[in-house]
């Protein structure tokens, strides 16, 4: 478990400069389009399970969990003050609605789960920008979490 929480700590305390936009910016100068930093894997568990354990790993300390679709959830934590007042000076972003890291499960393919993460940046015309992570790292401890959680790595 203490593992568990070094490797979600360490891509919920990603700093903001690391981050990529994923497609453009609205308005804005366009921005190189970037892949979300995602990671595949297999996993033999029936759908209830699978949220009980995505569930257990949200019961982190500032972190929430969501369900925006059926077979999507997510764990949602805040960025850390000072990445947070970057990203909304950086990115036109809200201050009503603050800047978080995501961590978004599909499990709409089972047995093959899909985990993406990404910092999402409210912005003040309403609509939110994402962020990828980018880097082999970020795959690496991406993989580390869908371990925890009772995967296995995908085939090629």
């Amino acid at each position: 478990m203490r593992g568990m929480r070094r490797i979600c700590y360490t891509i919920f305390s990603v700093f903001i400069g690391g981050c990529t936009p994923i497609g453009g910016i609205p308005n804005d100068a366009p921005v190189p389009a970037a892949p979300p930093s995602q990671a595949v894997a297999t996993i033999a568990a029936p759908s209830t399970i699978i949220d009980a354990r995505i569930a257990a790993l949200c019961q982190q300390p500032g972190t929430r969990m969501a369900r925006p679709a059926p077979m999507r959830l997510q764990c949602r934590r805040l960025l850390p003050p000072e990445g947070a007042a970057r990203a909304i000076l950086t990115y036109d972003g809200s201050i009503n609605a603050l800047p978080e890291t995501v961590l978004e499960f599909d499990i709409s393919a089972l047995p093959q789960l899909r985990l993406t993460a990404y910092v999402e940046i409210p912005r003040k015309d309403g609509t939110a920008l994402r962020l990828a992570y980018p880097g082999l790292r970020t795959q690496r401890q991406l993989m580390g979490i869908m371990r925890r959680i009772g995967a296995t790595d995908a085939p090629e």
